[in-house]
C-alpha cells in the first residue's frame, strides 16, 4: 500500500463505518431508493480504492463525506458519540469482567510468604466455582467447589468490608487438628519435609524474621509452611460444617484464619488466585521475578 493510499485509508475509517452503520441499521426502515445515493458512493469508493485509484477515490470518499453530512446528517452519529459508546461499552466489559470472571486483588499481609509476598498483585478467577452476586454476595451458579490445597480469596466472615486469601485446609465434614507444625485431616498427617533453617524480611514491622520452612503436599498443592518452634502452640481441634471451609496462611505464626475466627461459607468464596501479574516491595522495589507466577 502506498504512502497516498494509507492516508486515504486513514481518513476514511470513520466515514466508511458511519456509512456501513447507516446502510445496515435503516435498510428495513427506508426505502431502497432512499440510501441507494450512500450505496453508490460507498460503493465507488471502495471500487476505486480496491484498485489503488487514489484519484479517483479521493473523490469518491469526498463525495461519500458530503452526503453524510447533508442529506444523511440526520441518521448518523458524531465521532464525540460513536467514541463515547465504545468506552461505554468496553467499561461495561471491564465491569462484567471483575464482577463475574476475573478480579485483580493486591496482598497486604505476610500472611501467605512465602507463596505470596506483601506487594504482589494477583489475578482471582471469580470462575472456578461459579457464579456468585457480588451484591447480594449469593452463589446463583454452582459448578465446582474449592479443594484442599487452594488458594482462595474470600470475604472475611467478622470483617464483610475486607477480602481475605488463605489455603483451604479442610472441606466440609472434616475434622481438623493442629498440633504445633502438624495438621492432621480426619486423623491423617499432612505430608511435610523436613525443617530448614529460613528468614524473610516482615515488611509489616520492618524487621527479618527468622523460623523453619517445610515443603508440604495438600490435594494436587505443594507449597512450604513457615513456622517458628520457639513460640508456644496450643493443639486446636475443629470440625468443618456443612458448606464450610477451613483455611490457613502459609505462614502459620503470622496468620489470622479459622483458627482464630472460624469457617469461610461457601457463599464468600470470591474465586481462586490465579497468578501474580505485578510485584513491588517497599525493600527491594520491583520484583520481575514474580511477574507470571502460577499460585499453588
Amino acid at each position: 500500500m502506498t504512502k497516498e493510499l494509507r492516508k486515504l485509508h486513514k481518513r476514511a475509517d470513520f466515514p466508511v463505518r458511519e456509512a456501513r452503520r447507516i446502510l445496515k441499521r435503516w435498510r428495513r426502515r427506508l426505502d431502497a431508493a432512499q440510501l441507494s445515493p450512500l450505496l453508490e458512493s460507498l460503493h465507488s469508493f471502495e471500487t476505486a480504492f480496491a484498485s489503488g485509484a487514489v484519484a479517483e477515490a479521493q473523490t469518491a470518499l469526498t463525495d461519500l463525506e458530503r452526503k453524510l453530512d447533508g442529506d444523511f446528517a440526520y441518521l448518523r452519529k458524531s465521532a464525540l458519540r460513536d467514541w463515547t459508546e465504545s468506552l461505554l461499552v468496553a467499561l461495561l466489559i471491564a465491569l462484567f469482567l471483575r464482577a463475574f470472571v476475573v478480579e485483580a486483588f493486591k496482598i497486604p499481609s505476610g500472611s501467605m510468604i512465602p507463596t505470596l509476598l506483601v506487594g504482589d498483585h494477583i489475578f482471582v478467577n471469580k470462575f472456578s466455582f461459579g457464579i456468585r452476586l457480588p451484591l447480594i454476595g449469593k452463589r446463583i451458579v454452582d459448578w465446582g467447589e474449592p479443594r484442599r490445597g487452594d488458594v482462595i480469596v474470600f470475604v472475611a466472615p467478622h470483617e464483610p468490608d475486607k477480602d481475605y486469601i488463605k489455603r483451604v485446609i479442610g472441606v466440609p465434614g472434616d475434622r481438623i487438628r493442629v498440633e504445633g507444625e502438624h495438621i492432621f485431616i480426619n486423623g491423617e498427617r499432612i505430608l511435610q519435609g523436613e525443617p530448614q533453617p529460613y528468614a524473610y524480611f516482615d515488611e509489616t514491622r520492618q524487621a527479618e524474621q527468622k523460623c523453619l520452612k517445610y515443603q508440604a503436599a495438600l490435594g494436587q498443592a505443594q507449597f512450604v509452611i513457615l513456622y517458628n518452634p520457639s513460640l508456644w502452640h496450643e493443639t486446636e481441634e475443629f470440625t468443618v460444617g456443612p458448606g464450610q471451609y477451613f483455611v490457613m496462611g502459609d505462614n502459620r505464626d503470622n496468620s489470622r484464619d479459622s483458627r482464630e475466627w472460624g469457617t469461610v461459607p461457601i457463599d464468600n468464596v470470591k474465586g481462586k488466585a490465579l497468578a501474580v501479574w505485578w510485584s513491588t516491595g517497599a525493600r527491594d522495589g520491583f520484583r520481575f521475578s514474580r511477574i507470571g507466577t502460577f499460585i499453588d
